[in-house]
């Protein structure tokens, strides 16, 4: 992963490093002062959900009469959707 190494920020000598964590430690072998680091975020470890796994889903809760509001809450946190596109999905059944 990428990091932003900050060192003594605020001061004199303050310092910013950028590369990857790797690196990080060969440069700072002997670290002093204080640091900041700012480290990319991971990969979602989950595969994205297909189009008919939301469909399905959207079948299955109309089926049971669930309310708009709560079926596009339902699907934002099931397949990590934007609230748009879920409600956006959700509305395109009715037409």
């Amino acid at each position: 992963r990428r990091v932003a190494v900050c060192r003594e920020l605020t001061k004199r000598y303050e310092e910013i490093w950028r590369g990857y964590v790797s690196d990080a430690v060969a440069y700072f072998a002997e670290p002093r002062g204080e640091f900041t680091l700012v480290i990319e975020g991971g990969l979602p470890e989950t595969a994205p959900a297909s189009a008919s796994d939301v469909a399905s889903a959207i079948e299955s809760m109309r089926g049971d009469g669930t309310p708009a509001r709560a079926a596009v809450a339902a699907l934002v946190a099931r397949f990590s959707l934007p609230r748009r596109e879920a409600y956006r999905l959700w509305h395109a059944k009715d037409a």
